[in-house]
């Protein structure tokens, strides 16, 4: 009876087991989950050049994944840094590229027609000063402020 319940058990176990592991890595390394689907879009971002959805999805995960890593490693315990999550949204070219904290997060609002290279320094600077320079920024004389 208990072998023939094992047989029935031991297949959806097996077959879960992926979807556990993708669980548990979401659960407690959700950097790691942001790096691997920005590895998969641009996978996908091979095929076809083309594709502006799969490129603006490829490098919001990669900057996201990239700046929320090293907050958790290398900033972890710093006093007086917010330790929060970047989140990248897309705006018109026609608007300007801006930061703002809500929900315990730094939004970054970027233009999707840059290059990514681009976006990457504009995203690096709007995470510091919003983030790592809040308190300091005000202790600046103005040019310095504005460096």
């Amino acid at each position: 009876m208990e072998d023939d319940l094992a047989k029935q058990i031991l297949p959806i176990l097996v077959g879960a087991s992926p979807f556990i592991l993708l669980l548990v890595l979401l659960l407690f390394f959700p950097e790691k989950i942001e790096k691997w689907s920005a590895l998969l879009w641009r996978v996908l971002l091979s095929f076809g050049r083309g594709w502006q959805f799969v490129r603006r999805k490829y490098v919001k995960h990669d900057l996201q994944g990239r700046v929320n890593d090293f907050v958790r490693r290398r900033l972890k315990g710093v006093p007086g840094i917010f330790d929060g999550k970047l989140e990248l949204q897309w705006v018109d070219p026609q608007q300007e590229r801006s930061h703002f904290l809500a929900d315990g997060k730094i939004i970054l609002r970027l233009r999707s027609n840059d290059p990514e290279d681009h976006n990457f320094v504009h995203a690096s600077y709007l995470f510091i000063t919003g983030s790592l320079l809040p308190r300091a920024k005000r202790y600046l004389s103005v040019p310095q402020r504005d460096a």
